[in-house]
């Protein structure tokens, strides 16, 4: 089994790492593989911004929704300056708002965005290690969460355990 497991922990003598060690040779003995995405050592940005726009945005979308995003209009307006609504304006040109979703995801997904998603559509099993602070997970997790875990992301599906299939996020 390919697993894909996630480590949100700063430090490398952490009870937590210690916990993914024994966690990755647990999985090793058992003849299974593992990728180990380690987001502090790697640097991984937590923060959600708007250059993420375009991993949330789907041609699934339903179009009474689409047209209350009023999405050509929210875009130029979030330009920044008359430059940058100036280059906006002729790349998305006379499109409508799914060809304008599908330029943006063409050519606009973050490529550390897009490099994990990948990871995650390869793995047929995902696991987290990280600590539970006040209640919750840490930031970084968060963070990695929110930016990766998009509609139209490949996950494992749960009705048919290690099948990996095109999933939206929230739908059932």
């Amino acid at each position: 089994m390919k697993v894909l497991t996630v480590f949100a922990h700063p430090a490398s003598k952490s009870f937590c790492h210690a916990v993914l060690d024994r966690f990755d040779a647990g999985l090793r003995d058992a003849r299974h593989t593992n990728e180990i995405v380690d987001l502090y050592a790697m640097g991984f940005d937590p923060i959600l911004r708007s250059r993420d726009t375009p991993s949330w945005l789907t041609d699934t979308i339903p179009d009474d929704m689409l047209e209350r995003m009023r999405l050509r209009e929210s875009l130029l307006g979030e330009a920044g300056g008359p430059l940058k609504r100036f280059a906006l304006k002729r790349l998305i040109g006379d499109r409508d708002a799914r060809g304008i979703i599908r330029q943006l995801r063409e050519r606009y997904q973050p490529k550390d965005v897009l490099v994990q998603q990948q990871k995650v559509a390869r793995a047929e099993a995902l696991a987290f290690v990280a600590p539970v602070h006040f209640l919750s997970f840490p930031a970084m997790l968060k963070g990695w969460l929110d930016r990766v875990w998009t509609p139209g992301l490949r996950t494992i599906s749960p009705r048919k355990p290690g099948v990996a299939t095109s999933t939206d996020v929230g739908r059932d």
